[in-house]
């Protein structure tokens, strides 16, 4: 497995308050995962650190001990769910000092084990596959717009359009326990992983995107996709995570 990722402060915030994290453990095993922060001040910076270095030594700690001991999917499943339940209490714990109240941040996780991918999120932040022939969305934003649209209200492209879209209905640290979806999909040969933050995906979407991966080589596409973003205005950052050559 090869892994290419970038993330990039924009062209209006100061402070980068994405992260991205990942580990190629073997042929057959690795994880990713993609943070976007929120919160006043360099609190969103914060947050989505918490989450990272938690993520990463819940993984670590687990890998190192299973050497000798048989991974299965359902023990990663267990795994990505504890790992991020203890970010969010961390992230909570944290937003119960002084001065940093208020903060928060998205996470999507990829984990691959053989031909499994497992994904979990919490936010807006995304996690495609990528065929030859299409690109499919895995994740369902918890945004605002994304009620909106699953009840009728208003149509995705209002939704793309909309001054709410930013406004997500859940994050790690916003309370005490998170609600965490998780999925499992079966990876086909040639297939492609990817993750982001909205920073990425508030201009560039589906089949835009998808012409990103027949244009570009894998270890340039992610700068590119980066690179287009802060061209269309670069309000947000922007985190762009690649997974390829999976088999």
């Amino acid at each position: 497995m090869v892994i290419y990722a970038q993330t990039d402060l924009g062209k209006v915030r100061t402070i980068n308050q994405d992260c991205y994290d990942f580990c190629i453990i073997d042929d057959n095993l690795a994880w990713a995962l993609v943070c976007d922060g929120m919160g006043g001040a360099s609190f969103g910076e914060v947050a989505s650190n918490i989450a990272k270095e938690t993520l990463n030594k819940n993984f670590e700690d687990f890998f190192s001990a299973s050497k000798n001991q048989e991974v299965t999917n359902e023990k990663i499943r267990e795994l990505i769910l504890k790992a991020i339940a203890k970010a969010n209490g961390n992230i909570f714990n944290k937003s119960k000092e002084e001065n940093f109240s208020s903060m928060g941040t998205t996470i999507v996780v990829a984990v691959i084990f053989k031909n499994i991918l497992h994904i979990a999120h919490v936010g807006d932040s995304r996690a495609y596959i990528v065929a030859s022939d299409e690109i499919k969305q895995l994740t369902n934003d918890h945004s605002f717009v994304q009620e909106m649209v699953k009840s009728g209200k208003i149509t995705p492209q209002e939704a793309k359009n909309s001054s709410q879209k930013n406004i997500i209905t859940r994050a790690l640290g916003a309370e005490s326990n998170v609600s965490v979806d998780y999925e499992s999909f079966i990876l086909k040969r040639k297939d492609k992983v990817f993750l982001c933050t909205d920073g990425l995906t508030n201009y560039i979407d589906g089949k835009e995107l998808f012409n990103y991966f027949l244009e570009f080589e894998d270890d340039v596409l992610p700068g590119a996709l980066v690179e287009k973003a802060n061209n269309l205005g670069g309000k947000d950052n922007i985190t762009a995570l690649l997974i390829s050559k999976i088999f």
